[in-house]
């Protein structure tokens, strides 16, 4: 299974008339990150036959494209505006259509159950980060942008400063993937376990952790 095996024509709509949109998004859910998340669902499958590349494709595509409605529930608005996509719905059949959906709306790491089909799993799994300087850094923005101690919503009621930022992003390196995190992935490689190798040692070294920030950051 690999990107080759989509549907060119698809593919081309997609590209002309829903990447582009990503541009309205905040900078951590733009193009680049659709484009990673579309890779890394192709390579987290390449060994794994009978799954519908076109599904796949599609699904990433779509997942984050809500963000700048209500990133609290881009899942959900997501999901509705792919089932709302003319082209999409001529595209696909209603059960494929749903199996779409529902891999999108289930692909939160925070999410409290299971994704409802593989390709949920896929997409899910396929969203966690495999760049770890990367991560700190969205999780810099964010905390900054949205002035939140963690990326779940808790509200300071004073700016920020770059010192309570920084333990923002330590906290939430811990709620996402300590030993009891939250993250959750349904297929792994390489890529992530390296990723959670460093992450681990960054948790338990907070010396290093604060190094290797203000490296990231620039501070």
């Amino acid at each position: 299974m690999s990107i080759n095996d989509v549907n060119n024509d698809l593919k081309s709509y997609i590209e002309t008339n829903i990447l582009p949109l990503y541009r309205l998004n905040d900078e951590g859910h733009q193009f680049g990150h659709i484009i990673s998340v579309i890779n890394r669902s192709f390579e987290i499958t390449k060994d794994i036959d009978n799954l519908n590349a076109d599904i796949i494709y599609t699904a990433a595509a779509f997942h984050d494209i809500g963000s700048h409605i209500d990133r609290a529930n881009h899942h959900i608005e997501s999901g509705k505006i792919l089932m709302k996509d003319e082209y999409i719905n001529s595209y696909f059949n209603e059960e494929e259509l749903n199996i779409i959906r529902e891999a999108i709306e289930d692909h939160r790491a925070s999410l409290k159950t299971y994704p409802r089909n593989i390709y949920g799993k896929i997409l899910s799994s396929a969203d966690r980060p495999i760049d770890i300087d990367d991560f700190i850094y969205r999780a810099y923005m964010a905390a900054k942008r949205n002035n939140c101690y963690k990326n779940n919503g808790i509200k300071s009621n004073h700016p920020l400063s770059k010192e309570e930022l920084i333990e923002a992003v330590y906290d939430h390196l811990i709620d996402k993937f300590g030993n009891n995190g939250y993250a959750k992935v349904y297929f792994t490689d390489e890529k992530y376990n390296e990723f959670m190798r460093i992450t681990q040692e960054l948790i338990n070294d907070k010396e290093k952790y604060l190094k290797r920030v203000k490296n990231i950051i620039n501070l």
